[in-house]
């Protein structure tokens, strides 16, 4: 399959399955993936990045030896779907000892800030309470800017922030 081409061919749900199937547990397939979603082309990065939204839960370790890469990509000036679908990920994977620091301090950072989407905010409270469990000195950290999202925020940020404080209240 031509990655490129199956990407430009048609924006559906069903095309993002069907690659993220048939890239399945397969590394050097997933690499053209990340060769993509790294190029720069602003519409094949997003087709790209949600292609990894859908990765299947069972191939999610094809996903590791690029996370370093993808957290340094929540940096860039790229768009929510590549920042959503790369947070998404972080939600259902286990994140590496090495990159806990680093993606806590991102997903912090996309939580705090006024101009991220709201499903942004909503995945990084999940990856955020994730670490917490791992790192619990960054509960009340994360508390905090919960709290603090609840009071502006619409029926999502409230929908998953109580969820998460509710979750961190039977933290000991």
């Amino acid at each position: 399959m031509n990655l490129e081409k199956a990407l430009l061919q048609e924006h559906s749900k069903h095309q993002t399955i069907a690659i993220a199937k048939w890239i399945g547990n397969d590394k050097v397939r997933f690499e053209q993936i990340v060769n993509l979603f790294k190029s720069g082309n602003s519409k094949i990065c997003q087709r790209a990045a949600w292609v990894l939204g859908h990765i299947e839960p069972q191939n999610l370790n094809i996903i590791k030896p690029h996370l370093f890469a993808f957290l340094n990509m929540l940096d860039l000036n790229v768009q929510d779907a590549v920042k959503r679908n790369i947070v998404k990920t972080l939600e259902s994977i286990d994140i590496p000892e090495n990159l806990i620091g680093i993606a806590a301090d991102k997903c912090f950072k996309l939580l705090a800030s006024p101009d991220e989407a709201i499903a942004i905010k909503v995945y990084c409270m999940s990856v955020l309470y994730t670490i917490c469990k791992k790192e619990p000195e960054l509960k009340n950290e994360l508390k905090l800017l919960i709290e603090e999202e609840l009071r502006f925020g619409g029926a999502a940020i409230k929908s998953r922030g109580n969820k998460i404080l509710n979750l961190l209240k039977k933290f000991k």
